[in-house]
């Protein structure tokens, strides 16, 4: 069942709302009647910092819709029902649980790009986008639906790169997070230390990946035409920003070819899927 609250429909302007989504006055008050909650990634921002909201379109609309999710988020979470967050709603999960949010630096050393992007001004700083490899924590391989989702992958690999369990997932994101007090952290990066993480014990079903698990082939080709041509649905056109590299769109696409002939995609895939299947078990 896809909700979506009519503020946030209203905020669409290059887009709309899915046609199997449905349009609620306001976000449910309980988790009575739902089997779990999925919170999906978005252009929005839900930063905790004072002014570092600056220059984000719709802000003062989606800070308030973002606490409307918090108290949600809380309500699955309290009642032992499973909470999964992508991206944003990875960011989401941490406000709940008291982690800040913030944007990533704006310096190379916090840039993840599959391809140069030289030709960008201003350059392009504090971003992670395209494939990228996840280094899984000791907790991670603790995990007891991680875990069986890593084991999965490597019981069906034949063959892995440089002989070890290299996962690459999708990213698109400008923003990170704390980790909640007493959070278990499961995945991390260099340019973004915080990448995933477990909400409670052992027994907990509530997880947050700031990476796309959720991101397929075909999904992953939309979105390097999307990243080429600046698109953001809560802007008109003409306020886009497409990338000014010359070729951006074609290197992003033999970027991403090369990922799924190394077989990157495939495993991603299988990670998600043999994680989801415990998830909702």
């Amino acid at each position: 069942d896809e909700v979506a609250t009519q503020s946030a429909v209203d905020m669409l302007i290059a887009a709309e709302v899915a046609p199997e989504a449905r349009v609620l006055p306001s976000l449910p008050s309980s988790a009575e009647g739902y089997d779990c909650l999925l919170l999906l990634g978005s252009p929005f921002g839900v930063r905790t910092e004072e002014g570092d909201e600056e220059g984000d379109a719709g802000t003062s609309a989606s800070l308030g819709l973002a606490e409307e999710l918090e108290e949600v988020i809380r309500a699955f979470h309290n009642t032992g029902k499973p909470v999964l967050g992508i991206c944003l709603g990875a960011q989401l999960i941490a406000r709940a649980f008291g982690g800040a949010v913030r944007r990533l630096p704006h310096d190379a050393a916090h840039t993840a790009l599959p391809v140069p992007l030289d030709g960008e001004a201003p350059p392009l700083l504090g971003v992670e986008f395209g494939w990228h490899a996840q280094e899984f924590t000791q907790e991670a391989w603790r995990d007891p639906l991680v875990s069986k989702a890593l084991r999965g992958v490597l019981a069906q690999e034949r063959e892995l790169p440089n002989g070890k369990l290299n996962l690459k997932f999708q990213q698109w994101h400008s923003d990170t997070f704390d980790l909640p007090t007493g959070a278990a952290g499961l995945s991390t990066r260099a340019t973004c230390p915080a990448q995933a993480f477990r909400v409670g014990g052992m027994s907990s079903c509530t997880y947050a990946f700031q990476y796309h698990i959720e991101v397929d082939q075909a999904m992953a080709e939309l979105w390097c035409r999307n990243f080429a041509e600046g698109t953001d649905c809560y802007l008109p056109r003409d306020a886009w920003t497409p990338r000014r590299t010359p070729g951006a769109h074609a290197a992003l696409e033999q970027q991403l070819a090369s990922v799924v002939r190394e077989g990157s995609v495939r495993r991603a895939t299988r990670f998600t899927t043999l994680f989801l299947r415990e998830w909702l078990a």
